[in-house]
């Protein structure tokens, strides 16, 4: 089905490929498969070896795109100014694959939240017998995707996935909207605009589950439900209410702090259309496996116990991760200094009873200067990068409290992703 498309949609056609990260890679696998294009070309600053296709590389790779009859995006690359003149040539694998499957598919976005939840609406209904797959942002490619004609996808969209894209799932979930990747937006606005993607073309009879401080300001003609503290969907910090049903989370519950019942209500809005009950959702919730890097408890060393959420990359990440947790002694914050406004998680810790701060990298010295002047409660430390901060954390965290990487910031330019950063932290703690 999803062949058949791509077919007709590149026969004849002269096709770009901008971008040959792991996206670019499954694309270019799946129209070697459909066949009948006039001619593929790979457009990538970094040198590409590939047989049987043109190559465009450098720092030129995104001259001369309109003549091209299909460009193909990959999520990663960001459109120079005037690089394409008309946008109705361009395409990518989300745009695709909802153009086929929109009618069938649960789509989840948000700042922070979407892969916990992706995960646990996919983990929801395979234990309740139903047939689905789990792909997108997630770290699988929505061509990679084995679908069958019973399948339900669940497909954990990123705001570059959605920046260009006209067809919105049938079931749409906006979590939350935070300050982030304003080095590739330049304004949370634009950012914000890209999100609004998941359900701007949504049609009568579909659904959108939205936060309470992200319900549309626009037309939307998709049926709305709102979840927040004081929203029909009503958050508490161990339960939540839907339709007049209290659901209330137990010690089975893996999920840490209020931000994850957030999380468990939408996953549970989401899959009870498909008659899966309160008590059948909860004993799914409770074998459920949290995700790597995210409040997860690594280990305990020297009577302190680890835990690693490296994920976090903004203030309200950071601060959702010290309200989770009791007894933190220590919390490691920094990274890449992508411009966002700290203020929230300065203001934070103004008040938060901690012993110890430890900052790092360029945000860590840009949020540490903010303290200058200012009387707080913490011990402010400053390393140059992680290994050093650990090394401050086992000299100064106090026995039996929590030592907590939370960074609210990025990774990038001192690791190769979250993940890396997550498991170096994990080596250095318990080593």
């Amino acid at each position: 089905m999803l062949l058949d498309y791509i077919k007709s949609l590149i026969k004849n056609k002269s096709v770009c490929i901008l971008g040959f990260g792991r996206e670019g890679r499954s694309t270019l696998e799946a129209f070697m498969k459909a066949g009948g294009y006039k001619s593929i070309t790979i457009c990538d600053q970094n040198p590409v070896s590939c047989d049987n296709v043109n190559t465009v590389t450098g720092e030129n790779y995104q001259k001369n795109l309109d003549k091209y009859d299909i460009i193909m995006k990959s999520p990663g690359i960001v459109l120079e100014d005037g690089a394409l003149a008309d946008f109705s040539r361009l395409y990518s694998q989300t745009q695709i694959f909802l153009s086929v499957y929109r009618d069938r598919t649960i789509g989840i976005t948000g700042t922070k939240g979407k892969s916990t939840t992706s995960s646990l609406i996919y983990h929801t209904l395979k234990e309740n017998g139903k047939n689905a797959v789990l792909l997108g942002n997630i770290g699988i490619p929505a061509f990679d995707g084995i679908i069958t004609d019973s399948d339900t996808i669940v497909f954990e969209l990123s705001s570059h996935q959605l920046e260009y894209t006209t067809v919105s799932p049938k079931t749409a979930v906006l979590l939350n909207i935070f300050p982030e990747h304003l080095d590739h937006y330049g304004t949370f606005e634009k950012y914000y605009d890209a999100k609004k993607h998941i359900f701007r073309y949504q049609k009568e009879g579909d659904s959108l589950i939205c936060g309470e401080d992200v319900i549309p300001t626009e037309k939307c003609l998709s049926d709305i439900t709102v979840f927040g503290k004081e929203s029909p969907v009503a958050i508490r910090p161990h339960s939540f209410v839907a339709e007049g049903e209290e659901v209330t989370l137990d010690d089975t519950c893996p999920l840490l702090g209020e931000h994850n019942v957030n999380n468990i209500a939408v996953a549970y809005l989401a899959t009870k259309p498909f008659g899966i009950t309160a008590e059948q959702f909860l004993k799914s919730l409770a074998s459920f496996k949290t995700l790597p890097h995210r409040l997860e408890k690594i280990g305990e060393k020297e009577s302190v116990t680890y835990y690693d959420d490296s994920i976090s990359t903004c203030s309200q990440t950071t601060i959702q991760a010290l309200c989770s947790l009791k007894n933190v002694g220590t919390v490691l914050i920094g990274g890449m200094d992508r411009g966002i406004d700290y203020s929230p998680l300065v203001e934070f810790l103004m008040d938060f009873d901690i012993p110890n701060v430890i900052f790092m990298y360029d945000t860590g010295k840009r949020i540490m200067a903010e303290f200058e002047g200012k009387s707080y409660k913490f011990t402010a430390h400053f390393a140059n990068d992680l290994a050093s901060a650990v090394a401050i954390a086992k000299k100064v965290t106090p026995k039996g409290s929590i030592c907590l990487l939370s960074p609210a910031a990025a990774s990038y330019g001192f690791f190769k992703n979250f993940e890396d950063r997550g498991d170096q932290f994990k080596q250095l703690a318990l080593n």
